[in-house]
């Protein structure tokens, strides 16, 4: 016997609407994920227990408690559960019911979801591109403070001669106040950056995919990463839909 959840997960609160697969009789009710015990009301469930609920960035802490339990954890795409909606009108009871009746039938738009290692991984790819955002932005602002300083465009301010001519110029209180702490956010930036790239060196010494991926020409550390933790697992239908993708 299989017991099929369909979840309308938001931030606060999910509608369940669940049913097993033996005498189908379906139970609706909301859970608030303040005042609830959610771990307590799933626990209960023994055997195959399939949850089903839409794609968000929400729910991670959901996923794991779920998972923990043993519990399989499928994310659907939003857009398509919407799609199979017989009514225009949407609120919370009738999104769970949509997708437990979609996992019944054997319909739920599923998505492939990341392994755990996979997930913290690309989780710190994307954290390592936002520190280089904040990072190139910190270098736009001493690159703007220098030429109204009447330092050449031309000048490289990050090389050890760059920075020497930087706080060798004349500058008002406050610019001066500004280049002194753009500085040491960069300092302290390139430090952040360095440890990521260290935790991230570790993962992918320890996998020998990425590490013959970068046996490729062009193919570095980041790239290897992405590459391996976005494409797992690796199936033969997945890499024909991107020869033919890339043959567009």
């Amino acid at each position: 016997m299989t017991m099929y959840f369909g979840v309308d997960f938001h931030a606060r609160v999910q509608t369940v609407s669940y049913c097993d697969s033996q005498h189908g009789e379906i139970h609706t009710l909301d859970l608030h994920h303040q005042s609830d015990d959610l771990l307590t009301f799933y626990s209960q469930f023994k055997g195959e227990v399939v949850v089903g609920l839409e794609a968000s960035g929400y729910s991670p802490w959901f996923e794991q408690m779920l998972e923990g339990l043993g519990h399989q954890v499928w994310l659907g795409d939003a857009a398509e559960i919407r799609r199979s909606a017989k009514r225009r009108q949407k609120n919370d009871r009738r999104d769970a019911e949509l997708i437990l009746d979609l996992l019944l039938k054997g319909d739920f738009p599923r998505l492939h979801r990341p392994a755990a290692q996979s997930q913290e991984i690309l989780s710190q790819l994307r954290y390592r591109n936002r520190l280089v955002k904040i990072r190139t932005m910190v270098k736009n602002n001493l690159q703007a403070l220098s030429i109204r300083a009447g330092l050449s465009v031309k000048t490289k301010l990050l090389t050890r001669s760059g920075k020497e001519k930087l706080s060798a110029l004349t500058m008002s209180e406050a610019a001066s106040l500004q280049r002194q702490q753009w500085l040491s956010l960069l300092k302290d930036l390139d430090e952040q950056i360095g440890q990521v790239d260290s935790w991230l060196r570790k993962k992918a010494n320890a996998d020998k995919r990425a590490a013959m991926l970068q046996t490729h020409p062009g193919i570095g550390l980041l790239t290897s990463l992405g590459l391996v933790h976005t494409l797992e697992p690796v199936t033969k239908s997945k890499l024909m839909r991107l020869a033919q993708t890339s043959s567009l």
